[in-house]
Protein backbone atom coordinates (compact mmCIF):
# COMPACT_ATOMS: atom_id res chain seq x y z
CA UNK A 1 0.00 0.00 0.00
CA UNK A 2 1.23 3.67 -0.91
CA UNK A 3 2.50 6.05 1.80
CA UNK A 4 0.83 8.40 0.00
CA UNK A 5 -2.84 8.35 -1.92
CA UNK A 6 -2.40 8.76 -5.49
CA UNK A 7 -5.33 12.06 -4.77
CA UNK A 8 -3.21 13.54 -1.91
CA UNK A 9 -0.26 13.71 -4.75
CA UNK A 10 -2.10 15.28 -7.13
CA UNK A 11 -3.36 17.75 -4.81
CA UNK A 12 0.13 18.85 -3.70
CA UNK A 13 0.98 19.02 -7.65
CA UNK A 14 -1.96 21.36 -7.96
CA UNK A 15 -1.33 23.50 -4.99
CA UNK A 16 2.27 24.05 -6.10
CA UNK A 17 1.38 24.56 -9.96
CA UNK A 18 -1.02 27.66 -8.33
CA UNK A 19 1.64 28.96 -6.26
CA UNK A 20 3.13 29.85 -9.22
CA UNK A 21 0.59 32.28 -10.36
CA UNK A 22 1.84 35.39 -8.41
CA UNK A 23 5.99 34.36 -9.92
CA UNK A 24 7.06 36.79 -12.00
CA UNK A 25 6.79 35.16 -15.89
CA UNK A 26 10.08 33.84 -16.60
CA UNK A 27 10.18 32.20 -12.72
CA UNK A 28 6.61 31.03 -13.01
CA UNK A 29 7.77 29.06 -16.27
CA UNK A 30 10.57 27.69 -14.76
CA UNK A 31 9.03 26.64 -11.59
CA UNK A 32 6.51 24.90 -13.65
CA UNK A 33 8.72 23.10 -15.63
CA UNK A 34 11.03 21.99 -12.26
CA UNK A 35 7.81 20.62 -11.11
CA UNK A 36 6.42 18.82 -13.97
CA UNK A 37 9.67 16.96 -14.38
CA UNK A 38 10.18 15.95 -10.63
CA UNK A 39 6.99 14.40 -10.52
CA UNK A 40 7.17 13.21 -14.18
CA UNK A 41 10.03 11.25 -12.42
CA UNK A 42 8.88 10.28 -9.41
CA UNK A 43 5.19 8.87 -10.95
CA UNK A 44 6.18 5.28 -10.86
CA UNK A 45 7.89 5.20 -7.67
CA UNK A 46 5.00 2.95 -5.48
CA UNK A 47 7.04 0.97 -2.82
CA UNK A 48 6.58 2.84 0.90
CA UNK A 49 10.29 3.49 1.00
CA UNK A 50 10.73 5.19 -2.40
CA UNK A 51 7.60 7.21 -1.49
CA UNK A 52 9.33 7.91 2.31
CA UNK A 53 12.84 9.22 0.82
CA UNK A 54 10.79 11.43 -2.05
CA UNK A 55 9.64 12.49 0.39
CA UNK A 56 12.49 13.13 2.60
CA UNK A 57 14.67 14.61 -0.24
CA UNK A 58 15.80 17.96 -0.82
CA UNK A 59 15.45 19.36 -4.48
CA UNK A 60 19.19 20.69 -5.56
CA UNK A 61 19.53 24.09 -6.95
CA UNK A 62 20.70 22.51 -10.86
CA UNK A 63 19.02 21.89 -12.94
Amino acid sequence: MPLVPKQQVLQLYRRLLAGTRGLQLSNAEYVRMRLRREFERSRGVRDVAGQRALFEARWDTGG
